[in-house]
């Protein structure tokens, strides 16, 4: 007798934080997507196209671009904290681009091909948990 309930206990212990666990993913919202990846980048062979979420899109001539930073700010875990700025030849940042925005990976892949492009600014940048910013990449002169 003790040995079953030795048993039941033990299973009990073992099956208790799975159930918990299942109970806490009930929970979440399904089929939300997290409002970064309304954004769209499209890299092309001469261009790099972004558009917002609210379907505005700039674009930069790859041929044009001077420079590339990284804007973080004290809004995560909640909030978009993690902001590429690219530059074109004069001005503002020609193109913004949130942190999980979609086709992000196939800019980070273009971006960090560029030469001297710091990776060690971008690692950085994802530690930063305060309002900053991070030169990543400058056109040579």
């Amino acid at each position: 007798m003790k040995k079953k309930i030795v048993a039941a206990i033990l299973l009990l212990v073992l099956l208790l934080p799975m159930f918990a666990g299942i109970r806490r993913i009930k929970h979440l919202p399904r089929g939300r997507l997290p409002p970064e990846s309304k954004w769209a980048v499209v890299v092309n062979d001469g261009t790099i196209a972004v558009t917002d979420d609210h379907g505005e899109t700039s674009v930069l001539a790859k041929a044009d671009m001077s420079g590339v930073a990284v804007e973080t700010n004290d809004s995560g875990p909640r909030g978009t904290d993690f902001w590429w700025h690219l530059f074109g030849a004069d001005g503002p940042a020609a193109c913004i681009v949130p942190q999980g925005a979609t086709g992000e990976s196939e800019l980070i892949a273009y971006l960090r091909a560029l030469p001297g492009f710091d990776q060690n600014a971008v690692t950085d940048a994802m530690r930063s948990t305060n309002n900053a910013s991070f030169a990543v990449w400058q056109r040579p002169s």
